[in-house]
């Protein structure tokens, strides 16, 4: 009953984080700009988006990885409920956003740290600058997942991020750049030449024990087999 309401919980329509948080950044940048100086808040903005880059990669690696599939049963069980359900099921674009409720928390806190560390009104500008930044991380997110790139660095992010996926998990955590994962060593191993994108997008993965719970949800349509990727298991996968 729990993990059928999680599973609820965790799916969002992919357009919600943006119809929700894009107006209240850029007005947010529109007062910055108002009350202060036009520059000065390009220059936070900017600072903002940046500063998002790295927190992307921290918690992709340090938060949303806690449990690997050798770890202890609670770890594990934690990320599954946390991240594990999109590395399960990662053609589900209803799980490649996170639910506006658990973005919440999260940008309140991190409008409290801006307003900590910037003088009023760049505040604004730096929060502004941090949610867009997001915002082009979640779109880039759901993109590798849901449609072909139509340009080199879309293609570059969808391979690093598909390699996270279905060759190697413990490296590639940069979403938008792959600058944090080549700086802490982390960088993934390209693609095997000729692995099927539809078939990687379509196939299921990882070792958690929920299936009696995600048939229950409907999921076991987009199950596949991993032959059909044509790659290599996952590390520890099931």
């Amino acid at each position: 009953m729990i993990e059928r309401l999680w599973f609820r919980l965790a799916r969002s329509h992919p357009a919600l984080p943006f119809v929700t948080w894009g107006p209240l950044a850029v007005l947010a940048l529109g007062l910055a700009a108002r009350r202060g100086a036009v520059g000065a808040s390009l220059v936070w903005f900017m600072a903002g988006a940046l500063a998002w880059t790295f927190a992307e990669y921290a918690l992709h690696r340090w938060f949303l990885h806690v449990g690997s599939p050798g770890g202890p049963a609670a770890l594990r069980h934690l990320n599954y409920r946390v991240h594990g359900l999109h590395h399960r099921f990662p053609a589900d674009d209803h799980i490649a956003v996170f639910p506006v409720w658990v973005v919440a928390p999260i940008s309140l806190a991190i409008f409290a740290a801006c307003a900590a560390l910037a003088p009023a009104p760049y505040h604004l500008a730096l929060w502004s600058g941090v949610t867009i930044s997001y915002l082009l991380s979640d779109f880039v997110h759901w993109s590798t997942h849901q449609r072909e790139p139509w340009t080199f660095i879309g293609r570059a992010q969808r391979d690093r991020h598909l390699s996270h996926h279905f060759a190697d998990d413990s490296r590639g955590y940069g979403i938008v750049t792959g600058f944090w994962d080549v700086l802490f060593g982390s960088r993934c191993a390209p693609l095997p030449p000729g692995a099927s994108m539809a078939a990687m997008l379509a196939r299921r993965e990882g070792p958690f024990d929920f299936q009696h719970q995600l048939r229950a949800e409907g999921f076991a349509g987009l199950e596949t087999s991993r032959e059909a990727a044509r790659l290599p298991p996952s590390p520890g996968g099931g």
